[in-house]
């Protein structure tokens, strides 16, 4: 039963939620708002099948869809996600349990063991125009969906997998019988024990020989030690005469160093010295302190007299004139251009007369002129020299008016500068006041040679320290060679404690060559022992190899007769499966359906039973006239009976799934209102336990499940719900 549905951008769907009910679900709406897209949702959750691409059912203007359906059955929870564009990603949440979750291909194949998706695709949902897709097929077709449904097919791949099973234990007897050659042919080389003489003779004439080698390698470690020692005497001896030497040499260099030092005023006090120095480099800077002090006071005075001085002469340089009063004024501008615009407002209009008494016309009326052309160019020219009159009349003013502003300006700007200048004046003349209050010209005093008696005593310091270091430097090459003398005195009594040691014979030897010719003989005897045990371990392995391989002949030889049997128990299992048990199932599952279909189809049309035939390579169902006795095929039923005809076939194959509930879209468009409310009063009553989702567009029919008890009727409209 399936609890809630949520789609959002799948097809034409923006955004909706579905909570079903239990029994009848109606769904209803104008054509292309969506509800078809709903059963198409549910179809791709619960079977995992599409007809288009996946991105082709991503509405439009969005990248990706996304579906959820939650169902139950026999009370476990089952949630179902998925997302998807141009590939779809899915999960599956059993129980709410967060270690119970498959996602993906593992969630698909998980879905597969719950519900069968061949029995809900062409059982539980039916496609508006596919409701009778497989009962109305071709015979060949028909029969290989059927086998699909019942499970069938399944049993094919079980006898592929039997095949390559047997073909696979038929070739690792192939390889059994192989291994089992090449034992059964394999060959066993054994080697010959080879034998070894008796060398107790030889074994004690090595053991005096090693007698006399034991006693002289014992007295070469006395020789040998008498030789070390007499080195070492001899040795000693001649480092006693090399240190001597060393030390006569070392003192002769201390007696030459003494003779280089230096003697040192016992009188000079460095710290004295240091002292006078600092007093007198005081006085010097407070001197000098005192005598800038007065020269800078002094300098600033003359800086001060000089600046009044300089400013003075500036001031001289910058002489204001006197300016006449300016005889026009700017009223007498403006009346000569008012004048002037008279004039040629004048001229316009006597160029204009005279030019129509030229053409012979009065300039008053336009009538013919018979006036004094001459008075109107007379009149022209006169205003004409007047106009040239104004003008010059209103340049003069304005060049005189230019020249008078262009002196003011100058004159202003000659104020300015001389009040900057008396302004100089006034603050060098208040400097030089507060300057000359305490000030009185003296002349400087003469300095003590301070420098002088500075470096004397500097000098006097750096004679005494240079002598110092000087005999420091002696004094400690004189003390490095007192500690050598002093070194090679202490190596010299190391050496003088070294005796002469007492004399050692030298060993006789032993016959080295004879001890060396047994030895080799007795390593031969150990060889020929070794290479003995060898050729017996080794006989004894090829012995155990030898048993081992016969027992693993018997053992192929049993394993290749079980294999053998088993692969004939195989190949009767496949014969059985492949044949006889296919044919009996795809009988028993028609006869089923049969049955099932006449439960249902009996109850709405009691005119016709359904019956069916079937071979090897397909199968056909039949209406049966009860009356006329008349066989029929399905595919020649009128198209209300194929309707209820295919209706049946559903019902028929629904009570094979677990999920019972069922799709209907539009299964009532070829039947009458009164026919398609029966089909469905029908179904109704032979489905009373079923969840049903149903999409029709019959008023009667929508009218009659809306008033069925536990119904519930959901509007679509532009991919809402309303």
């Amino acid at each position: 039963m399936i609890k809630k549905l949520y789609i959002q951008n799948f097809r034409n769907i923006k955004e909706l939620i579905i909570e079903p009910s239990k029994y009848v679900n109606l769904i209803s709406g104008n054509n292309g708002e969506g509800k078809s897209s709903i059963l198409y949702a549910i179809e791709y959750l619960l079977t995992d099948n599409l007809n288009e691409k996946i991105s082709e059912y991503v509405r439009w203007g969005c990248e990706k869809f996304f579906l959820e359906l939650e169902f139950e059955i026999n009370n476990d929870n089952y949630l179902i996600k998925v997302f998807a564009s141009a590939s779809a990603k899915k999960e599956l949440i059993i129980n709410n349990d967060s270690f119970n979750i498959y996602k993906n291909s593992e969630a698909t194949k998980k879905l597969a063991e719950i519900i069968d998706p061949n029995i809900i695709r062409y059982s539980s949902i039916s496609e508006q125009g596919k409701t009778a897709q497989i009962l109305f097929d071709t015979p060949t077709n028909r029969l290989k969906k059927l086998k699909e449904i019942l499970g069938i097919d399944k049993i094919v791949e079980v006898c592929e997998e039997i095949k390559i099973d047997i073909d696979k234990q038929q070739e690792e007897i192939r390889i059994f019988d192989r291994e089992l050659k090449l034992l059964e042919e394999k060959k066993y080389n054994f080697m010959e024990v080879p034998t070894v003489d008796n060398i107790e003779d030889i074994k004690k004439q090595l053991e005096i020989l090693e007698l006399e080698k034991k006693n002289y390698e014992l007295q070469s470690v006395v020789y040998n030690t008498y030789i070390k020692d007499l080195s070492s005497y001899v040795n000693a001896n001649r480092e006693i005469e090399i240190y001597d030497a060393q030390i006569l040499e070392f003192k002769r260099q201390i007696e030459n160093l003494e003779k280089l030092l230096k003697t040192i005023d016992s009188e000079i006090n460095v710290d004295n010295l240091n002292n006078q120095i600092i007093d007198l480099e005081k006085e010097q800077v407070n001197q000098l302190a005192k005598n800038e002090k007065y020269l800078y006071k002094k300098d600033k005075i003359k800086k001060a007299k000089d600046g009044i001085i300089r400013n003075n002469e500036l001031l001289n340089q910058y002489q204001l004139k006197q300016i006449s009063p300016y005889i026009y004024k700017n009223s007498d501008i403006e009346k000569a251009e008012e004048q002037l615009i008279r004039f040629e407002s004048e001229r316009i209009q006597f160029e204009k007369d005279f030019q129509l008494s030229e053409q012979g016309k009065c300039p008053t009326c336009g009538a013919i002129y018979e006036g004094n052309i001459e008075q109107i160019r007379n009149d022209l020219l006169l205003c004409k020299k007047e106009i040239l009159e104004y003008k010059n009349k209103v340049k003069e003013i304005k060049e005189n008016l230019k020249e008078y502003t262009t002196l003011v300006n100058e004159q202003e700007t000659i104020k300015i500068q001389r009040k900057n200048i008396q302004d100089n004046i006034d603050n060098h003349q208040k400097e030089l006041d507060e300057l000359l209050i305490d000030f009185v010209e003296k002349e400087l005093e003469v300095s003590f040679d301070y420098r002088g008696s500075i470096d004397n005593f500097k000098q006097r310091i750096k004679n005494y320290n240079e002598t110092t270091i000087y005999n420091n430097n002696i004094k400690e090459q004189i003390k490095d060679l007192e500690n050598k003398i002093e070194t090679s005195i202490k190596l010299q009594e190391q050496y003088s404690n070294i005796k002469e040691p007492q004399k050692v014979d030298e060993p006789i030897n032993y016959d080295k060559i004879k001890y060396d010719i047994l030895n080799r003989e007795i390593i031969i005897y150990e060889q020929k022992l070794q290479e003995k045990e060898r050729v017996t371990n080794y006989n004894e392995n090829i012995e155990k190899e030898k048993q081992e391989d016969n027992q693993k002949i018997k053992s192929l030889i049993s394993l290749i007769d079980s294999i053998s049997y088993k692969v004939s128990i195989l190949k009767e299992v496949r014969q059985v499966l492949d044949k006889d048990f296919s044919a009996w199932l795809i009988d028993q599952g028609a006869e089923y359906i049969k049955e099932k279909m006449n439960y249902f189809f009996l109850s709405a049309y009691d005119k016709y039973s359904i019956t069916f035939s079937q071979d090897k390579n397909s199968i056909d169902f039949y209406y049966v006239d009860k009356e006329q006795d008349c066989i029929t095929p399905c595919s020649m039923a009128s198209g209300s009976e194929k309707d209820l005809l295919a209706l049946s076939f559903r019902v028929a194959l629904s009570s094979l799934d677990r999920l019972n509930f069922m799709i209907l879209d539009e299964i009532d468009s070829q039947l009458s209102e009164e026919k398609a409310v029966n089909m469905f009063e029908i179904l109704l009553e032979h489905l009373p336990n079923y969840q049903i989702f149903i999409i029709s567009h019959c008023e009667e029919v929508k009218e009659f499940l809306k008033n069925t008890k536990g119904s519930k009727s959901f509007y679509v409209d532009k991919g809402e719900i309303k």
